[in-house]
């Protein structure tokens, strides 16, 4: 049984109310903690906020379908602001505080907004160079104390709009319970914008069951209960995080919230938590890492670790959690395997990776040493997972099978294609490309992959970014990028050759590698290009990019690459905010270079 809205859960997990398929917690138990140090909050203590800043939003003439903005980075009150704006009927349209200003006003003159919850005063300020923040009727900001101002729009404190929540007319919280209780499975929850690889920004409406279906699935598919801790550091602008939370919600798990990314390592140790969910990049930082610890330990721990990886590596291809035997396996445990471990806390008993392919050789490595590494699928449009691994159905490459209620096919042209309820309502604003992707029930997906005999799904690639050479033959750049990642040299790479002869790489290099595994000496700074131009440089990696793409086909092969000094960035806008290659302005950025690839070739 699936609640009939996220506010039902929110109530339900607070002790407001009794609601269908509600795990039993007491909520006066201590479940959730700040960022900032130890604070535990229980459920009912969190709640409150939300039913104040609800009855504060109703008051300043945010009605039911309004649009309401979440400015900020992942913390307590992004959820609390969250619930509050679907608490009032509104929709919550959560904004990446990393994004460009020109996408931020963007999405506020194209949400048509008419409130914004904003973390501090640099946002603000950015905000409201926006000609649409005009229509603003409230801005509450959470954490910048606010002098009186007649300013439009009115500004006002976190503190300030609890305020005003709790001098509303004594009937504002009995009204709200009337709105709360008359929220369904089919009303729109968020609006949340996704650029994509390829740039084009595109507002995707989620209702509120879909947002429940996919959370209460996952719960139940990775067995998520209320002994479970669970840190919170994603970006909560991101569906995937915000899925996340509902699903620790509705299992009544407690939830901690971290100090951001550079406090990672310090908030696995303080918190411990026993579920970590993540993206490619944590799990590639960690077994970094862990290579950095073996390059301090000298010539015979550097050669320890060498023999201690390949064995994790070979035991877990296996599955989770298929530790390495023999008789030096306690060494191996002792140097590396057990600090493996300890980076994420210790009692880590799930690690699920998604928003993009994650390396075998990071999975395989986690696995041996005794970590459970589960992949999974899922957009924007299908309010994240709609396919997952698990513990005990498990296939190596794969990203696991559909969730309860989804279904999945692939198209004759190879297309994924998903049906079920937690699929999108529609494009915001955008007919024309809401009546593409929705057809006969189903989502035309645009990633390219294939179904196994026993359902489980690989992906294969972007129908997009579909390279089809001068020859004409077919070449799914994502299947090349993830054969080049394979090589420990090899940070990220990008593969071009549409309408050219042959596919070539820009390849993002693991400098801390370079150095480690083949004590080569870079410079920083200007001098690092020279260095990577080197020909011993190149030719290292000529050698390693032959080796992990020897199984690739002829055409698939590739014949060229350039090694990038830059690292990609949000910024600079060569990274999406949940940390995708954008390939279009890669592509654009590195035009030279590619060209010259081409051009030597040519010769």
């Amino acid at each position: 049984m699936i609640p009939r809205s996220v506010v039902a859960v929110a109530r339900a997990r607070a002790g407001l109310e009794e609601a269908e398929g509600i795990p039993p917690v007491d909520p006066t138990r201590p479940s959730m903690e700040p960022a900032g140090g130890p604070r535990p909050l229980s459920y009912r203590d969190w709640y409150e906020p939300v039913e104040l800043l609800a009855a504060c939003l109703r008051a300043r003439g945010v009605h039911a379908g309004d649009r309401v903005l979440v400015f900020a980075e992942t913390r307590i009150e992004w959820c609390q602001a969250d619930l509050a704006v679907m608490a009032a009927g509104g929709i919550t349209v959560p904004v990446f505080p990393t994004l460009p200003a020109a996408q931020v006003q963007e999405i506020l003159s194209d949400s048509g907004a008419v409130a914004a919850f904003v973390a501090n005063t640099a946002l603000l300020t950015e905000l409201m160079r926006a000609p649409a923040a005009a229509g603003l009727r409230l801005v509450v900001l959470i954490t910048a104390s606010v002098e009186r101002t007649t300013a439009a729009p009115p500004i006002l404190s976190w503190e300030q709009a609890l305020a005003a929540g709790r001098s509303a007319p004594p009937d504002s919280i009995s009204r709200l319970t009337a709105i709360a209780r008359g929220l369904g499975p089919d009303d729109p929850a968020t609006l949340i914008y996704t650029s994509g690889t390829l740039g084009k920004m595109k507002g995707v409406l989620l209702t509120h069951g879909n947002l429940l279906a996919s959370a209460v699935s996952s719960a139940r598919r990775i067995n998520v209960t209320v002994d479970d801790v669970y840190l919170s550091f994603l970006p909560m602008a991101h569906v995937l995080e915000r899925v996340v939370h509902l699903s620790m919600l509705w299992a009544g798990a407690g939830i901690h919230y971290g100090g951001g990314l550079d406090r990672l390592e310090e908030d696995f140790r303080r918190v411990r938590p026993t579920v970590v969910v993540g993206v490619p990049r944590l799990f590639e930082k960690i077994m970094r890492g862990a290579v950095d610890r073996a390059g301090r330990l000298g010539p015979r721990g550097r050669f320890v670790f060498k023999l201690a990886e390949r064995a994790a590596r070979r035991s877990g291809r296996g599955g989770p959690r298929r530790r390495p035997r023999g008789p030096v396996a306690w060494l191996w445990e002792v140097i590396v395997y057990r600090q493996v471990r300890r980076a994420v806390g210790g009692r880590a008993r799930i690690l699920v990776s998604g928003g993009a392919p994650l390396g075998a050789r990071e999975q395989s490595f986690l696995n041996g040493c005794g970590l459970s590494v589960l992949e999974g699928y899922g957009l924007t449009e299908t309010a994240s997972v709609c396919s997952l691994n698990t513990l005990s159905e498990w296939r190596r490459g794969s990203v696991g099978r559909p969730l309860p209620g989804v279904e999945l096919r692939v198209s004759e042209e190879g297309e994924i294609l998903v049906r079920g309820p937690s699929v999108m309502r529609e494009y915001w604003n955008d007919e024309e490309t809401t009546r593409e992707a929705l057809r006969d029930g189903w989502l035309y997906t645009g990633d390219l992959g294939r179904v196994d005999d026993d359902g489980f799904l690989f992906l294969t690639g972007r129908k997009k970014d579909l390279i089809i050479t001068a020859q004409g033959k077919n070449v799914a750049p994502l299947l090349v990028e993830t054969q080049l990642r394979r090589s420990p040299l090899v940070h990220d790479a990008l593969v071009v050759g549409d309408r050219r002869p042959f596919p070539v790489a820009l390849v993002y290099p693991d400098l801390d590698m370079l150095r480690a595994r083949l004590g080569l000496s870079l410079t920083e700074g200007p001098g690092l290009r020279k260095s990577l131009e080197a020909q011993s440089v190149r030719a290292i990696y000529r050698a390693e990019i032959d080796r992990v793409c020897s199984a690739l086909a002829p055409h698939e092969t590739v014949r060229d690459f350039v090694l990038l000094a830059e690292p990609p960035s949000i910024a600079e806008g060569s990274l999406t905010p949940t940390f995708k290659l954008r390939r279009s302005e890669i592509e654009r950025r590195y035009a030279v270079e590619i060209r010259r690839m081409y051009d030597r070739a040519g010769r």
